[in-house]
């Protein structure tokens, strides 16, 4: 990846790769991040003070995160990321311009739920076996915190049937900060909406 370190400076650059184990067979630019998907960029925020910097399921109140509703209405792949700001002036995070360790995880939504407006499973866990009753239909590495300032990010290849699930972005830690979830889905296929 070719960056700069301020944002918004442009120029040319040269890019020459070398490799001990052969000829190099081709350099090929990726696509960009949900290349051909509708882009619906969320911003939110964690908040000691409306209870949503919740943590991990480790505080035992993982269903108070910030909990995002997707109404699919026909079969979409779906890519999401989700980055986090500094933390907020008012307390709660780390300080000294640390970022939080993350998790996004997906969930169907239930009926008999709890937490996200009756819909997110009152055991849910982004630590869950996959598909299992409280745990993700699809998680962020793998059901472990991380990310640095590129964020986490759903694995790739998912795809979702028509359907209701929720997306919860989560902190490994209790943190009072703001976050942008970027969600790229086929045009027409995803009406997002807060719940908590």
């Amino acid at each position: 990846m070719a960056s700069t370190f301020e944002p918004g400076q442009r120029g040319a650059f040269v890019l020459r790769a070398f490799t001990s184990g052969g000829p190099l067979q081709a350099l090929v630019p990726l696509r960009p991040e949900g290349d051909g998907l509708e882009h619906s960029p969320v911003r939110g925020a964690w908040s000691a003070a409306a209870g949503t910097a919740a943590g991990c399921p480790n505080h035992r109140r993982y269903g108070y995160n910030p909990v995002y509703r997707l109404l699919v209405s026909h079969r979409t792949p779906l890519v999401a990321r989700l980055a986090s700001g500094n933390a907020s002036s008012h307390g709660g995070g780390h300080g000294g311009g640390r970022r939080p360790s993350l998790s996004l995880a997906l969930f169907p939504a239930v009926a008999s739920g709890s937490a996200g407006a009756g819909l997110l499973h009152p055991r849910a866990s982004p630590s869950a076996p996959l598909g299992s009753e409280a745990g993700p239909r699809a998680v962020s590495g793998r059901g472990v915190y991380g990310g640095g300032g590129c964020g986490v990010s759903l694995p790739a290849g998912l795809a979702l049937d028509p359907g209701t699930y929720l997306l919860v972005p989560s902190t490994f830690d209790p943190w009072d900060g703001n976050f942008l979830l970027s969600v790229y889905a086929n045009p027409g296929a995803l009406a997002i909406s807060q719940l908590q």
